[in-house]
């Protein structure tokens, strides 16, 4: 099979610019946009999803105070969201927060965990604890999760947050009081984000 070597590629009907130029050190430019099928390579940014974390209120319960990992059937469900990864050949990248509280005296301890549909385990769990009682110290915690993990294929699973002594996310902390539904649902929503990384 013969090697063909091309410098330039011209538009048809354009003669004088050269849209597409192959270096000699193996570098490409494009006059242009650049649309492809597909792009090969380890550590490309693929796909970014964003979804919304609402405010939101339920029934408190806890992961068990020991050291075991927490399980999908503990704790109080937040949030969840199914995905369907586009490629098997990518890592998956979480990146989520949301501000967890108590809107009623139930715990000093607050913990959330990520999980995801076909495991029972707790992926990763992010915990905070304020201590004491009285004004200014009812129980609330930013709980944010980085989360890597290889994809699974292109089925649908579903991640999941859940929490361990709170009763309520999204809500504000105001002036000592336990968290209330204040500033609007809009406006203190958070976010769950997935990364495709080709690998």
């Amino acid at each position: 099979m013969s090697e063909i070597i091309v410098d330039t590629l011209k538009h048809s009907g354009n003669n004088s610019t050269a849209n597409v130029t192959l270096a000699s050190n193996g570098n490409v430019s494009v006059a242009g946009a650049l649309s492809a099928g597909s792009f090969t390579g380890a550590g490309i940014l693929l796909k970014k999803s964003y979804f919304e974390i609402p405010r939101a209120s339920y029934t408190n319960a806890l992961f068990p105070d020991d050291d075991t990992t927490p399980q999908r059937t503990e704790g109080a469900e937040a949030f969840s969201q199914a995905y369907t990864p586009s490629t098997g050949s990518c890592d998956l990248y979480i990146t989520a927060f949301m501000y967890a509280g108590e809107a009623s005296n139930i715990s000093n301890s607050i913990s959330g965990g990520l999980f995801i549909s076909d495991n029972l385990d707790c992926l990763q769990v992010i915990s905070s604890f304020t201590e004491g009682s009285g004004s200014g110290t009812h129980g609330n915690a930013i709980l944010h999760w980085q989360y890597k993990m290889a994809s699974w294929g292109t089925t649908e699973k579903t991640f999941s947050l859940r929490t361990h002594g709170a009763n309520c996310i999204n809500y504000v902390h105001n002036d000592g009081d336990y968290s209330e539904a204040k500033w609007g649902a809009t406006a203190t929503k958070t976010s769950f984000v997935i990364e495709e990384i080709s690998t």
